[in-house]
């Protein structure tokens, strides 16, 4: 198997350039797949939330006196909840299905190869119960980290923020892909906080427009604001494809990377295992 020779440290810079090379190589499929598999049960999960709160406020005002929407009750109850409940899980699904998909696609396309989207769908079926005990494993780690101080959790993150590309590329178990993740990042934390923090900014500024578009709609009864759905749903939805996707790729560019920096494997040679 050919190598490359071990670089001094990961590269920010160059981490950034091959995630961003492999969106433009597949912006089509990259954006539709994540419009699709993100980008639409997150519309309808903010749509549905804010139809509600625009159906209790109209009932409000049409009772005798005008009432407002002086308390958040109506949030309480199951027939609020339970259907954005149903459409957050169907956006966690997709959302990890196109984790899987862009992974390998990214891999095999920094590897000089085909993305192959349709058996990256195929693997992203077959790991899917890996990947959500994956997620679940490293949600419950950075609320702990949150709990503990904010600090730990962003060192936590940066430890196991390779474990998804792990997961896939190296078909380990939950446990040993987030140990392999450690191992990897170890002695580069610090320039994967820098790349982090500059994915929250990014994810802030997508952030602030989106939220500026749903502002745009947005009046207030009461103690609550009230937004159009369907804006606040078209702006939720492009938030988070863009965010899931940029977010996606570059964790999968950063395993590439820190491969090549730990162990001088070639990028022409990390796609191998998917044949």
């Amino acid at each position: 198997m050919a190598t490359e020779s071990p670089k001094a440290d990961i590269d920010v810079g160059r981490v950034l350039s091959r995630a961003f090379e492999a969106i433009r190589a597949n912006a089509l499929p990259f954006f539709g797949l994540a419009l699709l598999l993100v980008g639409v049960p997150s519309f309808f999960t903010q749509y549905l939330m804010a139809a509600s709160i625009e159906l209790q406020t109209a009932r409000l005002d049409a009772t005798p006196g005008g009432a407002q929407l002086s308390d958040l009750s109506f949030m309480l109850a199951p027939s609020f909840w339970g259907p954005i409940v149903a459409t957050l899980f169907v956006s966690l699904i997709g959302y990890l299905i196109l984790q899987v998909m862009v992974t390998r696609s990214t891999i095999l396309q920094l590897g000089r190869r085909e993305p192959d989207i349709a058996g990256s769908f195929t693997l992203a079926l077959w790991l899917a119960l890996p990947a959500f005990g994956l997620t679940i494993c490293i949600v419950l780690l950075l609320i702990i980290g949150v709990i503990l101080l904010f600090f730990p959790a962003l060192m936590i993150w940066c430890a196991l923020i390779v474990a998804m590309p792990v997961l896939v590329q190296e078909r380990v178990g939950i446990f040993r892909a987030m140990a392999r993740s450690r191992a990897l990042t170890r002695g580069s934390r610090w320039r994967i906080f820098l790349l982090v923090i500059l994915i929250w900014i990014l994810s802030m500024m997508v952030s602030g427009i989106t939220n500026a578009i749903a502002a745009t709609t947005t009046s207030f009864d009461g103690t609550v604001a009230v937004q159009n759905p369907i804006v606040a749903g078209i702006a939720d939805g492009l938030g988070s494809v863009l965010t899931g996707l940029v977010s996606t790729v570059v964790a999968a560019a950063l395993y590439v990377e820190l491969r090549e920096v730990k162990e001088g494997a070639a990028t022409t040679d990390l796609a191998t295992v998917f044949d």
